[in-house]
């Protein structure tokens, strides 16, 4: 597995703490609570914005309003399907589901998170998410889900539909950095 496919923390996410303009964080958390009916938000921009760094602030800021706690996976570009499915895996294990450590392929660990989900108000962060097929491998929330799920990314045609987009141009830039614009309504 690659050496940024393997990061996962059940709780800790980066600890960093730059100065993040209330604005960036008042916009995302919004995104985050109430942005899609699917319970989705999305965080998309280029190298370097600082995605990853207004994320876990967001995540920071929400861990009360989450009981089930705030789970972070970094994904990274050279992920394989593999090492997504031992990043779901330890995701299941994460947030206390009932798993027997082995995954078919990463559909069946969609299912799982779906069912483990549904009824824990947790938070989970997908960092730096590549492809499409690895945020399809964790879009798990049925419609009544308790959870919310954020996705960064570089790339807007990687978020699944049904997500409440935000594009950040740079962290802290002038003006608004953090806009909000909607990806595809439906998948």
């Amino acid at each position: 597995m690659s050496r940024r496919a393997s990061t996962l923390a059940s709780t800790a996410y980066p600890t960093f703490r730059p100065f993040i303009p209330p604005a960036e964080l008042a916009g995302l958390c919004d995104a985050i609570r109430h942005g899609s009916r699917a319970g989705i938000a999305g965080l998309r921009g280029e190298g370097g914005t600082g995605k990853s760094v207004l994320a876990a602030a967001a995540a920071r800021a929400l861990a009360d309003e989450f009981p089930g706690g705030v789970h972070w996976v970094t994904i990274g570009e050279h992920a394989t399907e593999e090492d997504v499915r031992r990043l779901q895996a330890h995701l299941l294990a994460s947030v206390g589901a009932p798993f027997d450590g082995q995954l078919r392929d990463f559909n069946e660990g969609r299912e799982q998170l779906t069912i483990a989900l549904s009824s824990r108000p947790a938070l989970v962060v997908i960092d730096d998410a590549w492809r499409p097929w690895q945020a399809i491998a964790f879009d798990a929330l049925s419609s009544s889900s308790l959870a919310r799920i954020l996705f960064t990314t570089r790339f807007p045609e990687v978020l699944p539909g049904q997500t409440a987009a935000l594009g950040l141009e740079s962290l802290g830039a002038a003006g608004n950095a953090v806009s909000p614009r909607r990806s595809r309504s439906a998948r």
